[in-house]
């Protein structure tokens, strides 16, 4: 926000001149227009926003006068101001920063004649100059020289809207020489503009009155608009003819805007209802609330580094509503307790500025769970308690502060807003102690701090802590302990200081009434007070209402809101003895990790009463001992010797006595005796603790004896113990934390190192006991690698051996039982033609070393399969039906663990699917698919087709296999067949046989004369051809690359590599042809044949096909004639010799199988017929054929007439026959003569 008021006028120039005389006489009188300069001052205030001045122009301050009086009227003339609040987006404060740019005019401006001037361009403002040579009236009558005066006007006309008067001035005064007067006009938008001088006052026409009017220049001014955001800002327009220099600059003002919870009022300091945890923006003098603004915000604050979850604002909340509590303020009055008016002008350490902000409202800054956390000097309960119940040793250590740390008058800075906010110094005395210490000043600075009553209360804070609460203590506590944080308050009860053990632990409690672990003393005429440890962590106190006596047993009233737990600590707080309280200060873990030590400041509740409302300051009783009560004689007396090294190669004995504490005693005298050979040895140790060391001893006989000494020098009674030091002779010390462990292969025996320096080594047995056990090992570690060791309880025994051989006292023994590994779970699967065993990992005591697999009824009667270090079993499965098999693993020491066990079952194949038969001509062509798939089945091997009725009454002599689903005979006779197609696995079980039917309706005009099963890896010339059976074949595939040289030409080194370049299997790529030839020799030349080429062919990878070519040759050296191309049958004519070539031409991806390659020859059958006549009884007939036979039957002959007769036949089987002889013979077997007709088949 921004003011402005009418300024006056900016003059430069002008004089004077001096007159004056007696009456009567002329006269003149002086000039009154001087020279005036104008100051210009930007004040950078903070950064913002802001509030803003808190009573506008009266709270601006120049050499320390309002601007403007309570009354309205204005101090100081010639003043312009305008601000800013520091928003993001402000608007620049016109007339700073400007660019000017003098334009000359030099006209006169008269009444009767203004003048014009027009302006253009980016332009902000104009500066117009106007001047008077001489402002006089000369008064004839009077003979007297006076002053006079002159107005003008300024129009404005933007962009040709009309002219518009922007000022009138009256310039008024004396001068004789030229006077120049300023004006600034601000331009309103658009442009461009015309500007006029007007002159109201008449033109004067009287040489008397001197009074023109020039317009001598005007300024062009262009502002920079600067409107410094986030920055609060005042701008001063000074006239100096005011002030001697640039006069100094005060605002009242209300600045920095910061983060206040949402239900927080801060001008009534008010909270409405429970807070959300959410903030707005509003100005506060909360120091709270102004201390989380500086850790949060990113700009000027930590916020870069700290984010706002890392500040527990729920911790600044309790604070924040502390400060805001209303208190005496030392004048009749109540103020906050805190409040802080804080200009931060000065770079300094983070943490140093945080810290003297946090002292504001007595606070001490710590890191906790990842957060800032302020902890408070301000009344809270006692959050933990602590006795040598639940101390390390009991220990409380105390230090307290010398009297150079104590201060009896402080002298407290602070800023008083009656006097600008100069620093002003508050004297506060402590009374009591000037009267013990007398007067020991100190200076100290309140931040902030606005209140002369703030002021006072922290000199009596700081004076009080120092005189009441300088004392600490330090103890050690187990880790349940550190939950207590820095600024908690707890409550000790140390037996040593109160002179009673008034704490311990509870051995069992309800709400009502506590047993505690050892009796106490209630008398009569006090009143107690008991606090516990609830299950929650919390400190709970009630009133005891047991009567007076010796009691373990308390009853309380009010009930506890639980019932503490056994072994929660308890103390007692009477009215003539209460615990001793304090403020932490600091809780650090220890270097053994399992304790922290905890840094208290003396706690006095009552100062806070004392410094806010003037109460007498209590000191509670704490403290029951009698200064001049005797100890009495310390219990427990005991006494260990130990030996260290007293120098290089000597060796010392130490003895260390130990005793219980004593009520009333503060220290101990501890003396050591020599008797016997020893007598005239005494040493004495006096201390604090409860026990003392004494050293060099020498073996021999001695007596301890130790007493108490109370505060004031009173020794108690004496206790005594007979001691023999045995030095060197000593036996080490018995072995503590013998342990186990296995290390996978073997068995980590370690323990305690025993503390005696003269321990050359240890020594390990195993046995029943000691005396009987057997050596292990000697050794100087502490540690011991046994090697792995048969199943069974082991016992093993450790002593320590030193330097002269002498033995633990009670050799330590470990049992150690070693198991075999247990049984695996077994599990099975089928997976193609293998079987795949596996199982978990079993381990026992020792790590697996392998798995042995059998198979059978029992473990013990199995069959060896083998052993595996992997928990998998992959094998090709060479049975069929049911089988146990059997695993057990072997540990590294051999150790057989039990077997696990599956039970598992092949089942045979079922039937083919889909079988038919088909019927051409005399071949019978027989197709089926595959069994379907069914669980604990393996894969097809091959097929067995058998003829015959039924499976098992078919000749197994005729059987024969088929790769494939297809299957072509030939049969030479019609009729009906039956077909049984089997199928065989892997493992060579026959399956389930399947019959089909075909029905031969002709007399087959073929016969066949051979059929021949190509065997792919006997027979054959192969081109790119890889056999992967007698029956099978994979082309085209690169068979002379080795498999290093499949990866190495292509620059592959893993077979992912292979894959990513687009070839998926590892006989990829290919070299896209490959050839499979066979050539069969039949033996002798037929005239013609038909060769059928039977195959099946399976496409692997990609879309290749197999080509057939059959070629034929009568003779080794004759031409091949070729069939036609692609023919898997033809008719050929003088052959001997067949050629079949099966081919594949493609891709480099291409993968074809070809299963089962037959070829067969066929030829047609003839058939010749005839009749004839015996008429030579002796010779018979030779008839020939009428066609020409290569191969011929036995003619068939019927003999003809009605005697019966019986023909004879003499036939010679050879190629190329011609015909045959018939011989006629009666039923008495004599030869006779007849006729006859005759058949004869063949090709």
């Amino acid at each position: 926000m921004s003011t402005r008021w009418p300024m006056p006028v900016i003059g430069a120039g002008g004089g004077s001149k001096g007159g004056g005389g007696s009456g009567g006489s002329p006269s003149e009188d002086p000039d009154s227009l001087r020279s005036r300069q104008y100051a210009r001052v930007l004040d950078l205030i903070s950064e913002g926003p802001i509030v803003g001045l808190v009573n506008g122009l009266k709270s601006i301050y120049l050499n320390d006068t309002p601007l403007q009086a309570q009354d309205g009227t204005f101090n100081f003339q010639g003043v312009s101001a305008a601000w800013r609040t520091g928003e993001q987006a402000q608007a620049h404060i016109p007339g700073f920063d400007e660019v000017e740019s003098e334009i000359a005019v030099g006209a006169e401006v008269k009444a009767s004649a203004s003048v014009t001037r027009s302006v253009t361009g980016s332009v902000d403002a104009v500066r117009i100059t106007v001047s008077v040579p001489q402002l006089t009236y000369q008064d004839y009558s009077a003979s007297r020289l006076t002053g006079t005066s002159v107005t003008i006007a300024v129009d404005v006309n933007n962009a040709g809207g009309g002219w518009q008067q922007v000022l009138q001035d009256t310039i008024s005064g004396k001068t004789t020489s030229r006077y120049q007067r300023s004006y600034r006009v601000q331009l309103p938008k658009p442009g461009p503009w015309d500007i006029r001088v007007r002159r109201i006052t008449p033109d004067s026409t009287n040489s008397a009155l001197q009074n023109k009017t020039w317009w001598d220049s005007y300024t062009l001014l262009t502002e920079a608009k600067l409107s410094y955001p986030n920055s609060a800002l005042v701008a001063l327009e000074i006239d100096a003819s005011q002030f001697q220099a640039v006069p100094t600059r005060g605002y009242d003002m209300k600045l920095r805007v910061v983060s206040v919870p949402v239900n927080y009022d801060p001008e009534t300091r008010t909270y409405s209802g429970a807070w959300n945890g959410t903030f707005k923006q509003a100005w506060t003098d909360n120091p709270a609330w102004i201390f989380y603004d500086l850790l949060t915000h990113p700009r000027y604050g930590l916020g870069q580094f700290i984010d706002a979850t890392q500040v527990d604002k729920w911790a600044l909340y309790q604070v924040a509503q502390y400060c805001d509590e209303l208190v005496p303020n030392g004048f009749g009055g109540v103020e906050p307790r805190f409040t802080c008016n804080l200009y931060l002008q000065t770079r300094q350490e983070a943490f140093t500025v945080l810290q003297q902000l946090a002292s504001v409202f007595r606070a001490m800054l710590y890191w906790r769970d990842g957060q800032v956390v302020a902890a408070q000097d301000a009344p809270s309960d006692p959050v933990a308690l602590f006795t040598p119940a639940n101390v390390i040793d009991g220990a409380f250590e105390y230090q307290g502060a010398g009297t150079k740390a104590i201060h009896t008058v402080a002298l407290v800075q602070w800023n008083d807003p009656s006097d600008m906010y100069r620093p002003a110094v508050e004297y506060v005395p402590d009374d009591d102690g000037i009267a013990r210490y007398g007067v020991i000043e100190t200076n100290v600075v309140a931040i902030g701090c606005t209140s002369r009553g703030q002021a006072h209360r922290l000199g009596k804070w700081l004076l009080y802590s120092e005189r009441l609460e300088s004392e600490t203590t330090t103890f050690r506590a187990a880790l349940d302990a550190a939950y207590v944080t820095p600024g908690a308050v707890i409550k000790v009860q140390d037996p040593v200081r109160a002179g009673k053990r008034f704490g311990g632990r509870i051995t069992s409690a309800t709400t009502s009434q506590v047993t505690l672990d050892a009796p106490v003393t209630l008398e009569a005429g006090q009143t107690y007070q008991l606090s516990v440890i609830l299950p929650t962590g919390a400190v709970a106190t009630s009133g005891v209402t047991t009567t007076a006596g010796a009691t373990s047993v308390l009853s309380l009233s009010p009930a506890l809101p639980s019932a503490p737990q056994a072994g929660a600590i308890w103390v007692l707080a009477a009215s003539n003895l209460v615990p001793t309280t304090w403020r932490v200060l600091a809780v650090q873990e220890t270097g053994d990790g399992q304790t922290c030590e905890i840094v208290a400041l003396a706690h006095n509740p009552s100062k806070y009463a004392a410094i806010e409302q003037g109460l007498k300051l209590e000191t509670p009783p704490v403290t029951a001992l009698d200064r001049g009560q005797a100890p009495q004689a310390p219990a427990g007396l005991s006494a260990s010797e130990s030996l260290y090294r007293a120098g290089p190669g000597t060796i010392a004995t130490r003895l260390t006595a130990s005793w219980q504490q004593v009520p009333f005693a503060t220290e101990y005298a501890c003396e050591l005796r020599g008797r016997g050979a020893n007598i005239g040895y005494s040493q004495t140790v006096r201390g604090k603790l409860t026990s003392a060391d004494f050293a060099p001893v020498e073996p021999g006989d001695y007596t301890l004896y130790v007493r108490g000494i109370s505060a004031l020098g009173v020794q108690g009674q004496r206790t005594s113990l007979d001691v023999t030091v045995q030095g060197l002779a000593a036996p080490p010390a018995d072995v503590t934390g013998f342990a186990w462990a296995t290390e996978g292969y073997a068995i980590r025996l370690k323990w305690n190192a025993v503390p005696d320096i003269d321990v050359s080594g240890y020594e390990l047995r195993v046995g029943a006991t000691w005396a009987t056990g057997t050596l292990i090992a000697q050794v100087a570690a502490t540690t011991y690698l046994w090697q792995a060791q048969a199943t069974g309880t082991l016992t093993v025994w450790i002593a320590a051996v030193d330097s002269t051989g002498n033995y633990s006292q009670a050799p330590t023994s470990v049992s150690i039982t070693i198991a075999a590994p247990p049984a695996p779970a077994v599990t099975w699967a089928l997976d193609g033609p293998d079987e795949v065993l596996s199982w978990t990992a079993a381990p026992g005591t020792f790590a697996i070393d392998r798995y042995e697999v059998r198979y059978g009824a029992s473990w013990a009667a199995g069959t060896p399969v083998g052993s595996v270090k992997a928990s998998l079993l992959r094998r090709r499965v060479d049975y069929g039906g049911s089988r146990s098999w059997w695993v057990a693993a072997i540990d590294v020491a051999g150790n057989v663990g039990t077997a696990g066990r599956v039970d598992v079952t092949v089942n045979p194949l079922g039937q083919v699917q889909s079988p038919s038969a088909e019927v051409i001509d005399n071949n019978v062509l027989l197709r089926w698919r595959d069994p379907p798939a069914a669980a604990g089945t393996l894969p097809v091997d091959h097929y067995i087709v058998r003829k015959g009725a039924t499976w098992a009454g078919g000749d197994p002599n005729s059987d024969f296999t088929v790769s494939g689903t297809f299957a072509t005979l030939f049969e030479q006779a019609s009729g009906q067949y039956i077909y049984h197609i089997a199928p065989v696995d892997t493992a060579g079980t026959i399956g389930t046989p399947t019959p089909i039917t075909a029905q031969v309706a002709q007399p087959p005009d073929y016969v066949l004369r051979t059929q021949v099963q190509v065997d792919f890896q006997a027979q054959g010339t192969r081109t790119n051809a890889l056999p992967l059976s007698a029956s099978t074949l994979l082309l085209p595939v690169n068979t002379s690359e080795t498999w290093q040289a499949h990866f190495t030409s292509r620059s592959w080194t893993t077979p992912q590599q292979q894959i990513d370049a687009g070839y998926p299997r590892y006989l990829q790529p290919g070299p896209g042809t490959g050839s499979y030839q066979v050539e069969i020799d039949y033996g002798a030349v037929l005239s013609s044949t038909v060769v059928t080429v039977a195959f099946t062919a399976q496409a692997v990878s990609g879309s290749a096909s197999v080509a057939c070519q059959i070629d034929y040759r009568a003779s080794t050296t004759g031409p091949w004639t070729a069939a036609p191309a692609g023919a898997v049958q033809a008719l050929v004519v003088n052959a001997r010799y067949i050629r079949v070539t099966l081919s594949v031409s493609g891709a480099a991806t291409d993968l074809v199988q070809v299963n089962g390659l037959s070829i067969k020859l066929a030829n047609k059958l003839r058939t010749d017929s005839g009749r004839g006549t015996v008429t030579d009884a002796v010779n018979g007939v030779w008839v020939p054929f009428n066609v020409t036979f290569i191969d011929a039957d036995t003619p068939l002959v019927q003999p003809e007439g009605a005697t019966p007769l019986i023909p004879v036949v003499d036939f010679s089987d050879v190629p190329n026959p011609t015909g045959f002889r018939v011989y006629l013979y009666t039923t008495a077997g004599a030869k006779t003569t007849g006729s006859f007709s005759w058949t004869a088949r063949g090709y």
